[in-house]
């Protein structure tokens, strides 16, 4: 047996038109909370069968969409979705046009998206936010942050040109040490924006964009607009941002858990490798002999010794801005503080930055006189990296039955330089102390304008 239900049906002839009263072809109809619908023929018309109290969704690209009952004769008016249509992104010279007149490739992010990464370098912000854009970043804090847009075109530059404000900028690592030794990313010239001063970001993509800039460009472009003054009808507006970050040492590399220190199956006690006898949890001796002393320890696996040296990293950023302005005049002013230190033990992962913009200005007759400065001094404390004496060759050279953090002592005997358990390595806290790289750097732009 069967049970069904006969629901009154309306016959529907309906006509979509546009705000000029124009036909719109190809819009779609459909009945609310089914699959059935239909769209307009070139008359705007259309025509389908609807249940008497049912509803029909109109829509259509670039249109906002509609929702009306339903009626034997229905005139629909779409409005333009001007928040869609009329969306203005910056092009070159910094001149403003709207989003559907360009012929290439571009992707507007603004400055509240890029405020709420809560990030030091703008450019880890586009993360995840523009399509076909990767970004990588440099394990240090202050470090480079590398944008690829579409893939890796060829062997040599793959950066995109860099432009703020209408000003082509250098953004090339700062880097120190050869290719193999005392290596330190001290980061680019992007680094010297403070995220919160900026504006909005655009992404201009394909060779049709890079004739904006010529062969510069070849690889894209990323426009940073930053803030400006605005009409506030005489008010002070005054915003402040801050956040506290925590960072932790997320993967470890995997160790085989078998084979202690030495090669070829046999213990050797002034050896840096792994690959000694197996495991047997029986009490050793272990290091050098010391004033006729050594010392002995159980020869087991020991699970978390890498991560253990590391400590917690923490981060903080505080900003503080004034905007105001009346008809004639106007001004933006800013200043922030940013640190970072990062999950290596002391200072030697550290990142400071602080930074002073201010940009106004006033209409006078027909001209409009403005400008811009944006100051910011850095420094970076970095621990290098390389194939001589860096901290994370020197982590993973100890062997797995040795305590890292037992090697903190310096004052010990055996944690010395001269009595380091191998000639092979050096202490990584030894490290800490005599091999810091630092960097201080200031910059500045300033631009001022006319304009009729």
């Amino acid at each position: 047996m069967g049970i069904g239900a006969i629901v009154a049906q309306t016959q529907v002839r309906g006509t979509v038109v546009d705000e000029t009263g124009e036909p719109v072809i190809g819009a779609t109809i459909q009945i609310q909370g089914t699959g059935r619908g239909t769209t307009t023929d070139i008359d705007g018309n259309f025509q389908l069968s609807a249940p008497e109290d049912g509803v029909l969704i109109i829509s259509f690209v670039g249109y906002r969409p509609q929702e009306i009952p339903v009626t034997a004769s229905p005139r629909i008016v779409l409005v333009e979705d001007t928040e869609l249509l009329d969306e203005v992104v910056v092009t070159a010279l910094g001149l403003t046009r709207e989003k559907k007149t360009l012929g290439y490739g571009v992707t507007s992010i603004s400055g509240d998206e890029i405020s709420s990464a809560q990030t030091i370098n703008p450019m880890q912000a586009l993360s995840g936010k523009v399509a076909g854009l990767d970004v990588s970043s440099a394990a240090n804090p202050g470090g480079t942050q590398n944008i690829a847009i579409r893939g890796f075109s060829s062997f040599g530059n793959n950066q995109p040109l860099y432009v703020v404000d209408g000003v082509p900028i250098t953004n090339a690592q700062n880097r120190s040490g050869s290719n193999l030794n005392s290596q330190a990313d001290f980061g680019s010239g992007i680094n010297a924006l403070n995220p919160n001063d900026i504006e909005n970001i655009t992404v201009l993509k394909g060779s049709a964009a890079s004739a904006l800039y010529g062969s510069r460009a070849a690889q894209g472009v990323i426009m940073i607009t930053t803030k400006s003054g605005r009409n506030t009808g005489g008010e002070l507006l005054v915003t402040y941002d801050g956040s506290v970050t925590v960072q932790q040492v997320g993967r470890i590399p995997t160790e085989q858990t078998m084979f202690g220190q030495g090669w070829s199956g046999d213990r050797a006690l002034d050896e840096n490798g792994n690959w000694g006898a197996p495991f047997d949890g029986k009490d050793r001796v272990w290091g050098n002999i010391v004033d006729n002393s050594q010392q002995i320890k159980p020869y087991v696996y020991l699970k978390n010794r890498i991560r253990d040296f590391y400590d917690f990293g923490i981060g903080y950023n505080n900003s503080v801005s004034a905007t105001g302005g009346n008809d004639n005049t106007q001004f933006h002013a800013s200043i922030s503080q940013n640190f970072i230190d990062g999950p290596i033990p002391t200072d030697d992962d550290s990142y400071k930055r602080y930074t002073i913009a201010s940009s106004g200005s006033h209409k006078q007759n027909k001209f409009t006189i403005s400008t811009s400065i944006n100051f910011s001094s850095e420094r970076n404390e970095a621990s290098p990296t390389g194939q001589d004496n860096s901290i994370y060759r020197s982590l993973n050279e100890i062997a797995t039955d040795i305590s890292i953090v037992d090697l903190k002592d310096l004052n010990n005997k055996f944690n010395n330089v001269d009595n380091y358990f191998t000639p092979y390595g050096m202490n990584p806290y030894h490290i800490l102390i005599m091999q810091l790289l630092e960097q201080i750097q200031m910059s500045n732009l300033t631009m001022l304008w006319v304009e009729k």
